[in-house]
Formats: C-alpha cells, structure tokens, sequence
C-alpha cells in the first residue's frame, strides 16, 4: 500500500485554510493555490469516474477518505461501504447500519437508495459551499467573460476553442488545442507542447471556431452532383443543373438568415451546432466511410468551405451530473458526436466520436492527428468572445488594422531592408495619388490584447518595455531613410523617446477579415510550396501524397487568383474570371510567385542529401514521358499559375519578365510555358521593347517549324500587337525573321487551281513547301468541309496563319506588305492578291471563321493604306467650288481620294464593296419580326466574328475613301437595319409616325431590359460548359463592338454630311455673289432676311430628302441610338449619346464649320495650299513607310557599303511583276534612267516614258536643290543618278503616284535620303506660320485647317534609339506651340531653330 505523507484531505485544507479562500477579484483564481483546489476536484472525479466504470458505488465519499501522496496526487480510500453493483438491479443492495448521515443524500436517507448518482452528490458536498463544483463551474473558470451582464452559458456565434485533456498520469502529456496546419491544408491537428489553458500559443488564431447552428444542404447537395457528373462529362441536363444552382443559392441565403435569427440562443447538452473555423471561413467535417489517413479504423476529419451533412455535430456531457437538456456552460468538458453517428441505432458503450489520436503526422511530427474514432477524448470549451461581443465598432483581441500616421499621411509598415537583409519598422512613402491606396500586406498589424477602443481613432504608440513613446523623423533628410529608389519613394525611419508629442498620432484603420484571410492563405501556400521545393532538394523520395497535396495546392491558388467561386472548373481552361489586384499583389509580396519558380526549377537540379545525387529530371522533354504525368500536370498549374496572376497588374508583369530566361528554357513543352510568357508581353509595350530579342522570336519560329501548331503562331501574333496597336519594333523584328527565306517553310502555300464548280472560275489549293512540288495540294474547301483530323488541323492551322499574317501587316507594316527586294522578305500583296483574299471572304461554303480570318487580312493587307481622310475640309479653293451640286455628282476628299500607287475605283476594290453589301443585304433578308438579326449565342459565335470583321471592313473602306456619297448612305440603311435591337415589321399602309416612334421605342428599351429565359442549346461536340460560356460571352462581346463600330460609321457619315451642305452653301454663294479671279465681287452684297431663308431652303429643307438615313425621315436612326444607349458597355453608350446630340445640332455644327472655312482666292493662298497639300503627302508616305528607312538600332555597316550592295542587286532586272494586276512596284521607275549617261546639263533624248498599266512619267530637267547633291555626294555615290530622279519627281511633279513610287525608290535605294527631305518640310512649315517677325495668321489658319499637327504627330510617334537621334523641333500653330523629338542622323538642332 502506498504512503501518503500529506494525509487526508480534509486536514491538509484545513491546515491550509487560509491559502484557499476565494476572493472577488478574477486575477486571483490565477494563482496556483487556486489551480491546485482546480486539479484536487478534477482528480476525485476522474476517480469515481474509474470506479463507475468498473461497476462499483463507494457510498463514503468524503474528505477524510481522500489522501494526498507527497507531489499532491490524490488517492481515494475508506472502501469499507463500497459495493458491486449488479446489471440487473442496483436498487438490491445491503443497507450498513452506520452511514454518515450528514453528508447522505435525500433519497438514500428516504428510501435507502444509493447509486452513482448518489456518490455523485456527496462528491458536490465535498468542500464549503463556495468550493462546490456547481459554483465553480460559474466562479473558477479562467476563460469567463468579466462582464457582469453575461453570464458563461455557451451560445450560437460564441468564438471557442477546444483544449483537449489527457487524464493519465504519463509525464509526456498526450493533450492540447484542436488546431488546423493553415488555410491550405484541411487536416486538423493537436500540436504537442503548443500552449497550455493558462497559456494561450502564439498560433491561437488558428485554434478559434465559430458556433453555429445546423444549415441545411438538401438543395446544394443535388447541386454538387448534378456538378460532378457534368464535370465527368456524363450527361446532364443544363436546365436543370441551372435551377439547382438557383436553388443550391437560395438554400444558402435561408442559411444565413436562420443564424441571424438563432443568434445568441443558449446552447443545450444533446442539440447539433456546427464549427466554424474563424480564420480559414470553413466547417469542421467529418467524412463518413473514408478513413483517416494515420488512424486507418477512424474516420477522416478536416476543414470544408461549404460543410456538409458530416459538419453535424451533437453536443453530449463527459459526466454524469449534467444530462442532456442541461445548458452547456463555458470550461465543461464535451464529447462531440457526428450527428449521423449519434442518430443510429449503435448500442455501443462508447459512441464514435471527435478523437485526438495517439499517431503523430509523418511531416509534421510534433502533431497529433484529429479523427472520428469509437474512443473518449475529453474536449474542454474555452470562451474566447462571446457572440455579441464581436462587434465592429471596437478593436478587440485578434483584430488587424493598418496603422496610418496623421501627420506624414503614411502607413506604418515592417519589411526587410534591401542592404542590410533585416526586418526594419518604418512609414512608407509612395508615389501614388492618394496614400490611403497603398494597401501592402507588410502594413497589417494584430491586436493582441482587448483594449475597447473605438475603430478609426487615433492613438499614441508606447514601447511597453522601455515607456518610450513612438516618434517619427523628418523624412527631406537622406540619414533618415532606410532606403529609397526608382520604384521606392523612401522608407522613413521611426524612433523611441521618452517624451509625447500630439501630431505622432496613428490612426487604427479597420482590416476586413477576407483580406485577412487572404493573407494567411498568402503565406501558408507559400509555406506549403517552400517545404515541397525542399523536399525535392533534399533528396529523399517524394511520394504520392505530397505531390497530390502541391497539386491542390496550385489548383486553390488559381482559384484563389481568379476569384472563381465555381470549383468544379479545370483550372487550365478558365476563360471568364476578374482577377483582384490585392491578391495578385499577395501573390507576389508574400513568396509565392517566388516559390513557384523555385519549384519549375527544382526538379532539375542536383539535390543534396548525404551525399549530392542526380537530379529528378534532366531535362524538361523528360516530362512528356508517361511516368512524369504528375509533374507535367503540376508545371502546367504553375504557368496557368504565373499568367493569371500578372493580367493587367504591370508590377506582376515586370516580376515575371525578371524569369524569362528561366521560362524560355521550358518553352514548347506542352508546360504552357510561352502562353504565360505571350500573355505577360501582350499588354506591356515597355516589356516588349526590352525583353523581345530577335533570339527569342526565332525560338517560337522553331517551335512553329517543329509542332506545326497553330498555337504557336498565335504567340507571334500576340506579339506584334499590345493595347490594340501594333509594335512596330517587335513587328520589324517578326518580319525580318518569319518572311525570311530560311523560315518561309513554316507557312502553308496558297495556289490557285482549276475550279470544282462551274461558275467558279478557279479554286483555293493549300499545301505545305515540301509537297509543293509533288502537287500534293487540298482544295481550301474540302479541308474545310472534311471530317478527317488531319484535314481540321490542315485547316486551324491555315486560320491562325491567316491571323498572323493580319497581325504583322497591321498598321501599315511594309515590311509585310510590300517589303524592299533587297532585303529579300515574303510579298505578301503578291502571295495573297486582293482578288484570291476576296474570292475566300466571300465563298459561303468555307466556315465563318476563315472568311472573318480573310476579310481581316484583306483589311490590313490591302486596304489600310496612307492616312484616313478628312470628312470635313475647311480649306477650299474658290475655283475648285462648284456650280451646281447633287449627292450622285458630289465628291470630296472622303468620298475619293486617290494615294499613290493605287487606284481606289479600281474593279478588284469595286469587288470588295461589292461583298460588303452583298453579305449586309442577306444579314437583313434573315429579318424576323421582333426578333434582332444579331444574336448573343455561343452558336453564332463565328457568325458574329465574321460580321464583325465585315463591319469593321466598312468602316475603312468609307473612312479610306473608297464609298461615294450615294454609296454612304446606302451603307448606313444596311448597318441600321442589321443592328437594330428590336426591329418592327414596316405595315404596307403606312409608315410608323410621331407616337408611334415612342411606342417603338419603349417596347425595344423593354425587350432590352427584360431578359427572356432562353431555352438552352444543346453544346457542340467536345465543348465543355464553359467553353460554352465563354464562346457565349465572346459572342456578346462581338455584337457590341459590331454596334460601336456601327455608330463611328453613322457619325463619319454625319460628318460628310456636314460637308456636302458646307458645299452646297459655299455653291449658293458662289452662284449669288461671283467674284473674279482675286476674289474680288462683281457686285457688293446685299444681305436680307429673303436671302437668309433662301439659303437656309437651299441647304437644309432642299437637302433633307437627299441626305436620309434611313428612308424613315431619321425615325430609324433614333430609335437605333437610343437602344444602343441602353447597355453595360460604357464605350458604347458613350458614342450613342453624342451622335445622338449631334442629330439634334446639325443647325449649330454648321454655322460653326461656316465660321472656320477659309477660301483661298488669291494665287499666294493657292500656291501655299499646293506646297502644304505636296508637303503633306511626302510627310504622310514616310511616316506610314518609316520602318524602310527609319533606323532605331545601330547601324551594323558602313553607309556607302550599304548603297553598293542595294545598286548591285537586281542590276540586270528591268521590271517587277505587277502586283494582283493592279499596283506597280514604284521601284520599277529606276529602270527609265540610264545610269552610265545621265547628266544633269544634258537634255534627255526622251521626254516621257511609261509602265505597264502605270502613270505617264515625264523626264525633268530641273536639277533638285545643292544641298541634296552635297548629301548624295557624301552617303549614296553609287546611286547618286538614281536619287537625283526620284528627288525630280518628288519636287517638281503633281502626280501623287509618281511621287508615291519616286518616295518608294528613296527608301529602297538610299533611306538616309528621307532624314533631310523631313528636315526641309519642317523647316517650310515653320516658316509658312511667319511674315518676317510676325505670325501669319492666315497661314496658320491654313495649316490647321488641313490638319498638319495630326501628320507630324503622328511622324513624332516613329521609334527610334533616343540615345544616338535626338533633336527637338518646336512650332507655334494659332499661339499653340508644338515641340517634339525627330530622329536625325544628318542635321542639328541649330538647323531648325
């Protein structure tokens, strides 16, 4: 028997009485006489509780029979009276005749009746009344709220925590808070050692949960499967799965509503609640038949966002002096029963149960694993905030704020300084507009004690140690910086002193717990990928389940990144997301990005263990083996990962641009590698200029040569345009590669055939380069009808060709359109004529999306040439106005306009016009009254590409001047038509009028409003619901650029409009009041009210019939606008509504354009108007041309070896092959001059020669000016007789196609020649805008009316290399001045003044 030197309990409490009593203040029952009291009751219970178990009452519980060994361990004796209790009847037992009397029980003394329940009462009865453990249970808790209108009764929205207990007597303690490993891993824990009830860890955040009452998943239940066999690709029902997902939404809105209402209800011994896990926002859950992963005969516990039937859980007491219906009080002790479990019939002494388990996780082995398992664990509630304490308006324990300095407007921040690689304290300074926007994650801080004050007031910082106060320094001064940079406007330094100053306030700005819990994700995926990377590195086996975990982890970082709700979506294919900046910003500042190039790169390197062993993989093409599946999936998150995270966030861009070298190493192994490398330069024009190289463009070339998929091409497309512009550096340098002879082959050849059908007067072969001699060609049609795999890739890869074909000629790059022989680069214009692009556009048995690949290209390839024209002209010649004016015989500078090199009314461009109208007029014969002709269907989303690409074709061909007037307004009917929203069926008796328009109207704003439930389409074979989607989203987007480009179409118009009456007026005029040829009036004028109203029939009401739109009298056009402004398409409405005003102002327009008309008279004003409009022309054809002469890098040869090596090529070629039997190559004007003979003193012996269907050309003798000689003597010696031809016929001709082909040969032959011919026009402009030393009022008048600061501004945008060309030019339009930067190579800056 063992001794027990303390004795009994009643005499050592007596002995030490006075240690033992309780007072009034909390902080006392902290101290360790009061624990011990605490661990003496507990001790006697967990006793009696063995004793029960074991089926024994002992009848004598009492103070005296209970024994203290040395450290304090109770011993509970005197077991004379105690008795076996039979299972059949315990009431049968033998009754002492001596039982202590006073500390009986009622009904042992009534009925003699004793029991468990009896032992019970005399354990209650063990000490004074205050030491009770039913009073203890409300005085002795240490987790009790000090507020005294709260009682410690446990309620629905408490903030808890469990300690689970461990009642052995094992020194190593098996016990410890339920806690979670963070926000990216599910499993719940025990962590060894981590804090104790007196002390909290560190960590306690993690250990929080949420009470909350059962939700119901019924609805979301049959949601989340009708999901998964739509994501397994099983049929499914897509109108059913849309109205579980209404359903699955309205379930989780009565949810929420029912714990509002439930809030603060007491919780009861034997109802369910659920826990919430506070930080991570997700259910405790365990799922039913899958085992745990340690404890394989336990079930798995862990953490769901949305819970589920398994997130039930029934409270039920540890012992038996509190049954079920009793209110469960904070510090008791619980079992927590799955309610499944705890509803079935298991007649088990102990139920399955919330279980801390004895075995330790593999890679975290201070931990315990938490399972469902048949086996006691004691849970004891600590009370961290009861559920009206968490209230907004107060900080409180476990709170995030920023903390934001009044005075210096700045956030107090902790990041490691750059040089010195520690943490500092600082303000930071930023560059941004208002300094409450720089929300960095390094400026949160947590609340780590309660100390009620309000939110968003303003606090003084004391160090707590040191009673110092903190103060900031003056942040002008360098010594007061941690550091500061291009990116970084300063880190200011903070200090400690032991005074207080008013202005070092800080304000406590509130943190949203989303962001919060953004953050901890933030840091726990960083965590999580760190530890995987190290595994890697160490050598050791990496094993499935790390692998599948990384996985995950990608996979919830990309819906992290997306904000993508729906989780059943492939993470590599999700098209419609809106990242949020501030967690793509997490990304980045917290390590994650970081860590995810780690981890791309880890598997490639030597790892050392005990000694350093061979990589994983050797190499990237190792991971499209079969065994390497898992890590090829995981490349693949990481890319998706990585290009997610940077669109449209330029800080995220420049991160990534830092790593394209590593990214360029896993390029083209099928690792998504160049998708996030394209995407990341795509919208960055600064990234492009400093990262693309020609290496890099000729890698993606050779990726196209070797997988000859259409992907690739797309990459390179992607790349010669950012913001929807094209790069012409990054376009220069694609051409130069991809049209080069030895990468022609990655193209697929375009032959014309004989024609399948008989009206077909040839047909569109494709072949490679390699089968091209072997005539192993397929007609474009049958690939394109054909179902044959070979022939659908034959035909996606001849349409992303055909798109970046459109993309490298985009604005203007001759290059790619007609680029210079020398440089021997693929003519495109030759390779695909106009007459082969237009037989695709408009052959309806290709698909519509080849057609729209072919009317882009004919777009960009064909028409797009020189500058668009000017709708409205405010210069006019007096002689040049006409007599009389109609809109058939009208023309003007839109309506035809002729640039050099090509005729406008020419058969091939009347073919285009042609196809433009034909394919509108059967859009309008598909009309069905009341429904629109443009539909938001993800099937007609082709259809709505190739009417885009039309309308867009349109807007061109009318702002390029290949429209006549009458043809405008023919157009005009069409696009109004195809646009309308709503259209109305016109009735046979009459046309709709007054009223009827509003009524029209509003029965159109109604059906634009109000959606009507579709029935939905079945999907296409191989589409998955959200390509669906997206093709569905692609297709409305399609139709409102379709409408936006319809109304600058209507306003273009409009502005015509104004010009053909400015016309009209100008006519009148003329044919009232003539004047001679000085501008001097025969008669003077004679102004009345009859003249005014004269011209005001002439011009307006005579003109209104002539001018309508739509055949309606303008009811049409209205009502078309006014739908068009009711959408969610800002740009869009925007552009409705002013064309919209500017119906109504026609009147006012026009007075003002007749204010700023000038009529040149005189032959001064004449003169200068030709030299401005020839000026003009030169200046417009270099700057659309500059990428043939203007050089941004540094010349790699000498000048004059240059001009030899262009005079002897091509020495003997007399004439080139004419383009589509339409345009000449202008370098063919070089072969009327005979080089050995010409002299500028001789006449020449002929005095005009001609070109195959080309101009007249006429021989000038006029010898240019000296300085051209002077710099033809120094660069182009060679070639000097060549280029003083062509300089004849730039100077001294008025035919613009002469001057086109002549402005050609310069730049072909002798580009430097371009630099001084800029130089003199800018001089003469200059001087045009001065009469000696006063401004020319009229002239600058004139320049502005024909628009010269558009022209050299848009000359001022040419690149070019800063640091080598540089001149400042600067001119003075009506008191505006006007200064930019011109690339120069041959004069300075003194030479323009």
């Amino acid at each position: 028997m063992e001794y027990c030197s303390n004795k009994d309990l009643l005499t050592y409490l007596r002995a030490n009485q006075s240690d033992f009593e309780i007072e009034s203040q909390l902080d006392s029952l902290l101290s360790t006489k009061k624990r011990l009291l605490i661990s003496f009751a507990w001790q006697i219970c967990d006793g009696m509780v063995y004793l029960s178990s074991k089926g024994f009452i002992h009848r004598d519980l009492a103070a005296r029979n209970i024994f203290l060994t040395h450290d304090l361990v109770v011993k509970i004796g005197d077991v004379g009276l105690c008795q076996k209790i039979e299972a059949i009847d315990e009431n049968q037992l033998n009754i002492p005749e001596k039982l202590p009397i006073k500390w009986l029980a009622i009904e042992c003394l009534k009925e003699q009746i004793f029991s468990t329940k009896s032992d019970v009462e005399k354990y209650a009865m063990q000490f004074p009344s205050r030491h009770r453990l039913l009073e203890m249970r409300q005085s002795l808790l240490p987790t009790m709220s000090t507020d005294p209108f709260h009682g410690s009764h446990l309620r629905i929205g408490d903030v808890i925590s469990l300690y689970a207990l461990d009642n052995s007597l094992n020194a190593e303690r098996h016990e410890g808070f339920l806690s979670t490993l963070g926000l990216v891993d599910e499993r719940c824990i025990v962590t060894e050692g981590s804090g104790s009830l007196a002390s909290p860890p560190k960590n306690y955040r993690d250990c929080l949960f949420r009470i909350c009452p059962v939700n119901r998943y019924a609805a979301q239940k049959q949601y989340w499967t009708e999901q998964k066999r739509c994501q397994l690709g099983e049929g499914y029902d897509e109108e059913m799965l849309n109205k579980l997902q209404v359903a699955a939404d309205k379930e989780r809105e009565q949810n929420e509503l029912e714990y509002r209402k439930t809030l603060g209800d007491i919780i009861q011994y034997g109802s369910a609640i659920q826990l919430l896990h506070v930080k991570s926002d997700k259910y405790l859950t365990m799922q039913k038949n899958s085992p745990a992963r340690q404890e394989r005969n336990a079930m798995r516990v862990y953490l769901d966002k949305s819970g589920n039937e398994g997130s039930w859980f029934t409270v039920e007491p540890v012992f038996k002096h509190v049954s079920i219906g009793d209110n469960v009080m904070s510090g008791e002790r619980i079992c927590l029963i799955p309610y499944s479990i705890g509803n079935s019939t298991n007649t088990t002494h102990i139920k399955q149960q919330l279980h801390l388990s004895h075995h330790r996780l593999p890679d975290h082995k201070q931990s315990w694993e938490v399972n469902v398992l048949n086996e006691m664990t004691e849970w004891q509630i600590n009370l961290f905030l009861q559920f009206d304490e968490n209230q907004p308006d107060n900080v409180k324990s476990g709170d995030v704020v920023r903390l934001f300095h009044a005075d210096q407007q700045t956030f107090l921040t902790l990041d490691e300084e750059p040089k010195t690689k520690r943490d500092v304290v600082f303000l930071r300074m930023t560059n941004r507009p208002s300094a409450t926007d720089a929300t960095s994650s390094r400026a949160l801080w947590e609340i780590q004690k309660d100390s009620r004050i309000p939110i968003n007031s303003f606090v003084r910082m004391q160090h707590y140690e040191s009673q110092t106060w903190l103060h900031t320094t003056d942040p002008s001064m360098k010594q007061n910086l941690y550091h500061f940079s291009k990116n970084e406007k300063g880190w200011v330094k903070v200090l400690a002193e032991g005074f207080k100053v008013d202005k070092e306030a800080f304000a406590l700005s509130p943190v949203s717990p989303n962001e919060v819990r953004d953050l901890d994700f933030a840091n726990d995926a960083c965590r999580a990928l760190h530890q995987f990377v190290e595994l890697i590195k160490s050598g050791k086996t990496v094993g499935k389940e790390p692998i599948n975990f990384t996985t995950q982890l990608l996979i919830e970082c990309i819906y992290f990144v997306t904000n993508t709700s729906n989780h059943v979506l492939d993470p590599l294919k999700i098209l419609d997301f809106n990242p949020i900046r501030d967690r793509q910003k997490l990304l980045r500042e917290q390590g994650v990005l970081g860590q995810v190039f780690d981890l791309l790169k880890a598997p490639f390197m030597p790892r050392q263990g005990e000694t350093e062993t061979a990589p994983l993989l050797y190499s990237p093409q190792e991971l499209n083996e079969q065994r390497n599946e898992v890590f090829q999936k995981m490349f693949q998150l990481c890319y998706s990962l990585l290009k997610y995270s940077q669109v449209g966030y330029r800080k995220n861009q420049e991160f990534l641009a830092e790593k394209f070298d590593q990214i360029q190493e896993q390029i083209g192994f099928n690792l998504l590698a160049e998708d996030t490398m394209t995407a990341v330069l795509h919208n960055n024009p600064k990234l492009l200029d400093k990262y693309v190289k020609n290496p890099h463009v000729e890698r993606f070339v050779e990726l196209v040569r070797n997988n000859r998929c259409g992907k690739f091409l797309d990459y390179l497309a992607d790349l010669c345009v950012c913001r929807g512009e094209a790069n012409k550096k990054i376009q220069e340098l694609i051409c130069n590669s991809v049209l080069s002879e030895r990468n022609r082959d990655i193209f697929m050849k375009t032959e014309r055939g004989p024609g399948l059908l008989p009206e077909a007067k040839y047909e569109i072969y494709l072949c490679w380069s390699e089968t091209m001699d072997s005539g192993d060609c397929k007609s474009l049609v049958e690939c394109a009808q054909s179902n044959t795999s070979e022939d659908q890739e034959m035909i996606d890869y001849y349409r992303h060709q055909l798109g970046l074909l459109a993309q490298m000629c985009q604005e203007q790059q001759y290059l790619a359109i007609d680029p210079p022989p020398e440089r021997r680069l693929l003519n495109i214009s030759q390779e695909l004529p106009i007459d082969l692009v237009l037989q695709c556009m408009s052959d309806s048995r290709l698909p519509c999306d080849i057609r729209a690949s072919f009317t882009r290209l004919m777009l960009h390839l064909h028409i797009v040439r020189g500058s668009p024209v000017t709708a409205v002209r405010h210069a006019r010649l007096w002689r040049e106005i006409p007599t009389e004016v109609s809109v058939s015989t009208y023309h003007n500078t839109a309506v035809e306009h002729v640039d050099g090199g090509r005729n406008r009314h020419s058969d091939h461009f009347k073919g285009v016009l042609r196809v433009v109208d034909q394919y509108l007029a059967g859009l309008r014969r598909k009309f069905v009254n009341g429904e629109p002709l443009l539909r938001e269907t993800s099937e007609r989303c082709d259809e709505n590409r190739l009417t885009f690409e039309i309308v867009t074709l349109a807007r061109a061909l009318a702002q390029f001047g290949f429209y006549s007037f009458e043809e405008l307004l023919k157009l005009a009917q069409n696009l109004l038509a195809i646009t309308d929203t709503n259209p109305i069926a016109r009735s046979k008796n009459q046309m709709a009028k007054h009223g009827s328009l509003m009524r029209q109207f509003t029965r159109s704003i109604i059906n634009t409003v109000v959606n009507v439930p579709q029935t939905p389409l079945p999907l296409k074979k191989g589409e998955t619901p959200e390509e669906d989607t997206a093709k569905a989203k692609m297709s409305r987007e399609l139709i409102l650029q379709t409408k936006l480009i319809v109304v600058e179409i209507l306003q273009f118009i409009m502005d015509v409009q104004r010009d053909y009456r400015i016309t009209v007026a100008l006519s009148w005029f003329k044919n009232k009041f003539p004047c001679d040829e000085n501008g001097e009036l025969s008669n003077p004028p004679h102004i009345t009210e009859d003249v005014i109203s004269n011209m005001v029939h002439v011009v307006f009401e005579k003109t209104e019939d002539d001018l309508d739109f739509d055949s309606q009298k303008g009811q049409q056009l209205l009502r078309i606008l006014l739908q068009k402004t009711m959408n969610d398409f800002p740009a869009l409405t925007s552009m409705a509504l002013k064309v919209l005003f500017r119906h109504f102002t026609q009147y006012h327009e026009l007075i003002d354009d007749l204010k700023q008309v000038q009529l040149l008279v005189s032959n001064r004003d004449v003169e200068n108007y030709h030299r401005i409009d020839r000026d003009l022309f030169i200046l417009k054809n270099l700057t659309e041309k500059s990428e043939l002469w203007a050089h941004w890098g540094k010349l790699t040869t000498s000048l004059s070896t240059v001009s030899n090596a262009q005079t002897s090529h091509d020495e003997d070629h007399l004439t080139m092959p004419s383009m589509n039997g339409y345009r000449e190559r202008s370098v063919s004007i070089e072969d009327l001059l005979n080089d050995h003979h010409y002299d500028l003193d001789e006449p020449s012996q002929s005095n005009s020669s001609s070109l195959e269907d080309g101009p007249m050309i006429k021989m000038i003798t006029e010898a240019p000016p000296k300085q051209y000689i002077e710099f033809l003597d120094k660069h182009y010696p060679s070639i000097k007789p060549r280029c003083i031809l062509f300089l004849q016929q730039i100077l001294y001709t008025d035919d613009k196609d002469i001057m086109a082909g002549a402005l050609h040969g310069i730049m072909d032959k002798a580009p430097l020649l371009a630099y001084p011919i800029v130089k003199d026009i800018l001089i003469r402009m200059r001087q045009l805008c001065f009469d000696e030393t006063r401004n020319d009022l009229m002239n600058q008048q004139l320049l502005r009316n024909m628009r010269v600061y558009e022209v050299v501004l848009e000359f001022l945008s040419i690149p070019y290399d800063k640091v080598r060309f540089h001149v400042t030019v600067e001119s003075r339009y009506n008191g505006t001045l006007w200064r930019g930067a011109v690339i120069t190579d041959t004069f300075e800056k003194e030479d323009i003044g």
